[in-house]
């Protein structure tokens, strides 16, 4: 063998187990939402099934779906069995194709007549080997989004903002969450006052069933609100 073809055969060696330490470097979804700041919410594989942990312990994930960056799993036992929660996780790419996750809980307590709701939608970004959780990626999402033109938007009952993420596309749905003031007119009517009442009934009226859509923009790596909203 000559000297130049040795040194090509080296060279073709060096490169294919380079490839081969980048193939096993490759992280998913599933590494990057282990990254996250909450020691209970980690996913790992346990004997051949992907399982999450929530705060009751580890359940089998609903989805695992790597390819398009995107898991999701529920807690029944959420809060020592006072609560059910779901835990999603997607994955975002900016434009120089670093990643940016998406963290969404949704946490209902179950201990009254009426459910009540939470969402928490985390961001985090990388930043050298750990991901941090950022809080300039989301826009404000005043009550008025979310109703029809005109309408007031002074009510006491509790109401939620939720969010749903998306396991395919990159747009996340952000929603108004009534169930629980829907609940109250069905099932606590008699313990309201008659303003409360029809305060609220008024306010069912009057809010959108569409969603509010918040748009992935990889170059400025932020979620924008729709143009037509």
């Amino acid at each position: 063998m000559t000297r130049s073809r040795a040194l090509l055969v080296a060279a073709i060696f060096c490169l294919l187990a380079a490839g081969a330490v980048l193939a096993t470097e490759r992280m998913t979804v599933i590494d990057y939402y282990n990254m996250n700041k909450h020691d209970y919410l980690r996913i790992e594989k346990r004997d051949g099934v992907w399982k999450g942990q929530g705060d009751s312990g580890w359940r089998d994930l609903k989805v695992a779906d790597i390819a398009n960056g995107y898991v999701e799993y529920d807690d029944p036992g959420h809060n020592n069995g006072a609560g059910r929660a779901t835990y999603s996780g997607a994955l975002f790419l900016t434009a120089d194709r670093q990643p940016l996750l998406a963290l969404l809980q949704t946490i209902t307590s179950t201990g009254s007549k009426c459910p009540d709701t939470s969402y928490t939608l985390e961001t985090y970004r990388m930043q050298g080997d750990q991901m941090v959780d950022v809080t300039d990626v989301l826009p404000a999402l005043p009550l008025s989004l979310f109703t029809k033109k005109g309408a007031g938007t002074d009510i006491a009952i509790a109401y939620a903002i939720g969010y749903r993420l998306p396991r395919k596309g990159t747009t996340v749905e952000a929603f108004l969450d009534t169930s629980y003031i829907s609940c109250m007119l069905e099932k606590s009517s008699k313990d309201m006052k008659k303003k409360d009442f029809d305060e609220a009934r008024e306010f069912l009226k009057n809010v959108r069933t569409e969603p509010v859509k918040l748009k992935w923009n990889k170059a400025s790596v932020k979620f924008n609100l729709q143009a037509d909203q």
